[in-house]
Order: structure tokens, then C-alpha cells, then sequence
């Protein structure tokens, strides 16, 4: 006959535990009071003191508790929490919108490095569940934090709800008060790609990019234009464009050129890469001879483990996701929400795609300029 003893003793040993574990975390218990004795937990939960004394320990090892001779077992409290002895069982991971592209795909490689470094699991969940689900998976240790992928607006209630409740949360590339935030420092990359180009000899940029709310996209764009104006003797004139995601059209790019028609270099958003490469081919665009081209941002296509000519503003996801993981077990901790959104360094890898004007030659003769330069100068000159 098998001897369930052990296995109803593991069961109890875990049911303490938890039920400890939790209490602390949800701020159940009075820091200033000790908890139950070894004798009291044994007795309630059936197991020898032995076993009690186990778990104890073990939340002892976490950081969780101290133990003072002669006074008793207390809860540490949050803020004297050692961050080091924090450890993490589960990360949530949401990707709202059922999207899992290059950049999602990297930055929870990123998480997954550091849950295999830590010995703590993590769960991928393509769509957040409601409010109640979440609370509930949290109250019972189901899961550590969330890291939110790119959450959309109507995400930001619950994101809100769970932050007043204590969840520790993380936002990638989104910014909602008092949740800590992570990003790809979008203004450093910028500097660097504009500088590049004027490094190598222009100043007439184009920079084609997504109409979002998001603060990342107005402050990337305005620093392309201070960047870019640092280099202009002249007033500068409209070298930024932003179309809504999946709205752009060849007679979109086409008005573009027009309206800045001495453009010797490009850079455009990632998402938009479809349509300028499909623009490139039906205008005879040839890169970098009659334009140099710096993509912001990966693609499937584009990436920097594939073989291609063109050259990107590479966003450090995978960098992204192991000090999201990180933040979770700081917040666990008892760590503060940072103030300020963390910002990653990206990378700027060139090849091909850039060169120099003067490799140009005397004319660059982009099929449909001249014809979109005319009707742009009238519809000028109609205005006035």
C-alpha cells in the first residue's frame, strides 16, 4: 500500500506557503506584529513543526521574513525588502491585438533569457483577460507582474485598475502615470541616423513616419527636425510626413518628393516598408544611387539577421525584454515606480542602402518628380 503521508504533508507544506506568501504580498498582514508560530501554523495546517519551520524559512530566504530571537517571525516591509532575494515564480507576458511580429518576438526572447537565467517561468498570452481574471490569477500567486506589449488605449483601464491594486506592471513602449515604463530611446536613434547622413554629405532628409498618439512617435519626429535643422543655413522647411498605419499610397510618397524635391536621403518607419519598397520598384528608384534609405525599425524582411542592403535603426527588443523581467522582480521587491521611462540604446547598423550625393552624379531623375514637383508648385501658388 502506497504511503500518502508525504505527498499530503508536500500539499500542506505548499498551502502555507502560498497562503503566507500571499498575505504578504497583498498587504494582509501587520508588519509591526508577528505572525502565527511554527506551533499555531503546524497545528492549522496539520503538518509537523519541522515542516512549518521549512516554509518559514524559505520566505525568510525571499526576503519576505525575519526572524527576531525571542519576539518572533515579522513581515519585512516593502520598502527594506532586498531586491536580491526577491525571486520570481511567473511573468505575465499580454501582446493586445493578437499581433506577435519581429519586435514582440524579440523582446519576450529577451524575457525568456532571463526567466531560464532565474529559474521562473513565464506565460505569453496574446490577449489580456478581463479585470476580475486578472486580480483573481494574481491574488492566487498565479502569475508575479505583467509586462504589456504595445497595450492599446482600451487596455489602459485595466492596466490602471491593477496599479492602484499593487500589481507590479511594466509598459513597453506606452507611458500611463504611475506604471513604470520601457521604450527604445527613439530620440538617440534618431540623432544618430541624421547625423550620419549629414556625416556623409546630406542635408536634404525626408523622414516618412506612422500619425500615432503615442509620445514616442511626436518626440522621434521632433528630433528629426532640431537634428536636421542644425545643418540647414536656411529655414527649414516641412521634411517630416505621418500617414495613419495602413493608409499610405504611391500618390502619398509621390507628394512627398514633390514637396521636397532636392531629398537625397530617406528615412522611414518600418511599418511603412511594404509601400516604399513596392514605390521604389514601379518609380526605377535605385538605392542608394538615386536615393540613400535608413529604416527605422525591423521587419521580417528587414532585419539584422537577414541578408539585405538596407540600413537600420535596429530597436534593442530582446535588451527590452530582460529589463522588463527585471523591473517585474524590482516592483516585487517592494521597488519603487520609476518617474522617468526607462529608455534603451538602440543600434545603427549600415550597409548598402546609404552613400554619399555626390555618387549621384549631375541629375537624379526619379521618374513622376518633375510632373509632381509641377503640380505641387501650382497647387502652391492656388493657395496663395
Amino acid at each position: 500500500m502506497i504511503n500518502n503521508r508525504p505527498i499530503n504533508n508536500l500539499k500542506a507544506y505548499s498551502n502555507l506557503e502560498n497562503d503566507l506568501r500571499k498575505s504578504i504580498l497583498g498587504g494582509k498582514l501587520s508588519c509591526s506584529d508577528p505572525i502565527s508560530t511554527e506551533t499555531d501554523l503546524s497545528q492549522k495546517y496539520g503538518i509537523s513543526r519541522n515542516t512549518a519551520r521549512k516554509a518559514l524559512q524559505k520566505l525568510v530566504d525571499e526576503g519576505l521574513l525575519s526572524k527576531v530571537h525571542g519576539r518572533g517571525t515579522f513581515i519585512v516591509p516593502p520598502e527594506d525588502r532586498s531586491p536580491e532575494l526577491v525571486r520570481l515564480t511567473k511573468i505575465l507576458v499580454i501582446i493586445p491585438g493578437g499581433k506577435y511580429d519581429i519586435y514582440d518576438r524579440k523582446m519576450v526572447s529577451g524575457i525568456a533569457d532571463y526567466a531560464y537565467s532565474h529559474q521562473c517561468q513565464f506565460d505569453v498570452r496574446m490577449e489580456a483577460a478581463t479585470l476580475s481574471q486578472l486580480r483573481s490569477q494574481y491574488e492566487n500567486l498565479k502569475f508575479d507582474g505583467i509586462v504589456w506589449e504595445r497595450p492599446d488605449a482600451e487596455n489602459y483601464p485595466i492596466i490602471e485598475a491593477l496599479r492602484d491594486d499593487g500589481v507590479p506592471q511594466i509598459t513597453v513602449s506606452r507611458q500611463i502615470e504611475g506604471v513604470a515604463s520601457i521604450a527604445f530611446n527613439g530620440e538617440s536613434g534618431m540623432r544618430e541616423a541624421v547625423k550620419f547622413l549629414r556625416g556623409i554629405g546630406h542635408s536634404e532628409i525626408m523622414f516618412y513616419d506612422l500619425d500615432l498618439p503615442a509620445p514616442i512617435y511626436s518626440l522621434r519626429q521632433k528630433t528629426f527636425v532640431d537634428e536636421l535643422g542644425k545643418s540647414l543655413a536656411a529655414p527649414l522647411k516641412n521634411h517630416v510626413f505621418t500617414v495613419k498605419f495602413g493608409t499610405l499610397t504611391d500618390k502619398h510618397i509621390r507628394r512627398a518628393f514633390a514637396a521636397c524635391p532636392d531629398t537625397t536621403a530617406l528615412i522611414f518607419s518600418s511599418t511603412l516598408n511594404k509601400e516604399f519598397m513596392e514605390y521604389f520598384k514601379s518609380a526605377g528608384i535605385r538605392i542608394p544611387e538615386d536615393l540613400s534609405v535608413i529604416i527605422f525599425g525591423e521587419t521580417d524582411e528587414f532585419n539584422m539577421d537577414n541578408r539585405h542592403p538596407y540600413s537600420i535603426l535596429i530597436e534593442p527588443r530582446r535588451l527590452i525584454g530582460t529589463n522588463s523581467a527585471e523591473m517585474i522582480k524590482k516592483l516585487k521587491g517592494g521597488g519603487k515606480v520609476p518617474k522617468e521611462q526607462i529608455l534603451i540604446q538602440g543600434e545603427l547598423m549600415i550597409r548598402q542602402s546609404c552613400s554619399t550625393p555626390m555618387n549621384f552624379g549631375n541629375s537624379r531623375d526619379i521618374p513622376e518628380k518633375t510632373q509632381e514637383s509641377q503640380e505641387y508648385a501650382m497647387l502652391s501658388n492656388m493657395a496663395k
